[in-house]
C-alpha cells in the first residue's frame, strides 16, 4: 500500500472521540517543538482575527512544519475555513515567514470529494490547533465516503 493511503488510514481512524481528543493532544504537543515563538505569535494574530464571533471551523498548520521537515528559511502554512467571508482569506508575510489560506466554510470537503490532491495532502499533513468539529467530520468522511484523490494525468 503506497504511504499516502496508510497515512489516509491513519487519520480516518480518528473518527472516535476519545481517539480524536488524543490526536489534538497529540497535534498540540508537536506544534509546541516545531513552532518558533514567532510562528506562534503568527498563529494566535491569525486566530484572533478570524475567530472573533466563533465563525471559524478551524484551523491546521500544513506543510513542512506539520511533517517536521522544516528548514530555517521555511514558511510557515496556515489553512483556515471559516463562515465569516468578511475575514481577509489570504495573506503572506512579506518576508515569507508564512501563508495563510482561508477559504469559506466546507470548501475542503467540497475539494476532498473532487479528488483534489492538494486537500488529501492537507488533511494527511495537518496538525489542528483549532476545531469546532468540522475538520474532523471531514476526515471522517474520507473513510466512510470512500474518498480518494484523483490521478494524476499522465503525458502520452
Amino acid at each position: 500500500m503506497p504511504s499516502f493511503e496508510r497515512c489516509l488510514r491513519k487519520v480516518a481512524e480518528r473518527d472516535d472521540r476519545d481517539d480524536w481528543a488524543v490526536r489534538l493532544r497529540e497535534d498540540d504537543a508537536m506544534l509546541e517543538t516545531r513552532l518558533t515563538v514567532a510562528q506562534e505569535e503568527a498563529i494566535r494574530r491569525i486566530v484572533e482575527t478570524t475567530d472573533g464571533g466563533g465563525e471559524l471551523d478551524f484551523l491546521v498548520v500544513y506543510g513542512s512544519v506539520s511533517r517536521g521537515q522544516q528548514r530555517a528559511d521555511s514558511d510557515l502554512d496556515v489553512y483556515y475555513e471559516t463562515s465569516d467571508l468578511t475575514t481577509e482569506l489570504e495573506a503572506a508575510d512579506p518576508d515569507s515567514r508564512w501563508h495563510v489560506f482561508g477559504v469559506p466554510s466546507g470548501s475542503l470537503l467540497e475539494s476532498l470529494r473532487r479528488g483534489d490532491r492538494f486537500a488529501f495532502d492537507l488533511v494527511t499533513d495537518a496538525l489542528v490547533v483549532r476545531d469546532t468539529g468540522r475538520f474532523r467530520e471531514f476526515v471522517v468522511a474520507i473513510d466512510e465516503e470512500k474518498l480518494s484523490p484523483a490521478e494524476a494525468a499522465t503525458c502520452a
